[in-house]
């Protein structure tokens, strides 16, 4: 396992390499945990403890590299310490292993394979695209609209869009944080194959109604009225799978994971 990634700093000669950020976490740990300097031999020996798969002779590059960074310091052939530019890069990389934590935290919840789990899920999507509903009517721009028209235009014709509605509107927010979270609810395959086995029964006289309303709002930049409307979707859509989820189990195609874990049973 490489030490650090060929890759060049932002800013600086490209011979400069970018280090990994859970081996530099790792190391400034180490630093920070002594109150006198170590020698790259017990870092190399600690890291191996830590599960890290790499060479002392690794570790010395790797250290010299973080001297160049200014994390840390050479004491002569006592070791290294770590700088005050060190000890703000390491609180830097646990805020962000912590939001990472928190991100696959929020991701295993959204594998959805019962009804309470895909309620969970659309509650969750419901909250988030209203959110993107307002943002959308206060942020939106002339060409964003004039997309969304042609995608209404093309459904009233029956034909198919390349893009989704609620796609298209959560990039009319112009609000990064909001897409992030729509994509990563949204990208639940069985969710998302009930959902659409949902819009294949319904038809598209539903889509139509919300479609009308919420350009209508997009249109004069109401965030109530499109709020409303996003709302109201979302809570016919849940309506729906709950009375959907109480048919007969031959009545309804369970959804992919379910599948896959009947496969296993029968083989």
């Amino acid at each position: 396992m490489l030490a650090y990634d060929s890759v060049p700093m932002p800013g600086r000669r490209s011979s400069a390499r970018v280090v990994r950020e859970d081996l530099t976490t790792a190391v400034l740990q180490i630093l920070s945990g002594s109150d006198k300097p170590t020698g790259s031999s017990v870092i190399h020996e600690r890291l191996l403890g830590s599960g890290f798969r790499l060479s002392e002779p690794t570790v010395g590059r790797l250290l010299r590299a973080l001297d160049r960074l200014g994390y840390t310091t050479r004491r002569g052939h006592l070791g290294r310490t770590l700088t005050a530019a060190g000890q703000t890069q390491l609180t830097q990389l646990r805020r962000t292993e912590h939001r990472a934590g928190n991100v696959r935290e929020i991701v295993e919840h959204l594998r959805a394979d019962t009804l309470e789990s895909v309620i969970n899920v659309l509650h969750a999507r419901r909250g988030v695209e209203r959110e993107i509903a307002r943002a959308a009517a206060a942020n939106r721009t002339a060409r964003d609209l004039v997309r969304l028209r042609a995608r209404y235009d093309a459904m009233r014709r029956g034909e198919q869009h390349p893009e989704g509605l609620h796609e298209m509107l959560a990039r009319a927010a112009h609000n990064p944080v909001l897409e992030s979270l729509y994509r990563a609810i949204r990208e639940d395959p069985d969710v998302s194959l009930v959902v659409d086995e949902i819009a294949t029964e319904r038809g598209t006289h539903v889509d139509i109604r919300f479609n009308q309303r919420l350009l209508a709002a997009l249109d004069k930049r109401d965030e109530d009225a499109a709020e409303r409307a996003v709302v109201d979707h979302m809570d016919e859509l849940l309506k729906t799978v709950r009375a959907r989820w109480k048919q007969p189990r031959g009545a309804r195609r369970p959804p992919r994971s379910a599948k896959r874990q009947n496969a296993k049973a029968a083989g």
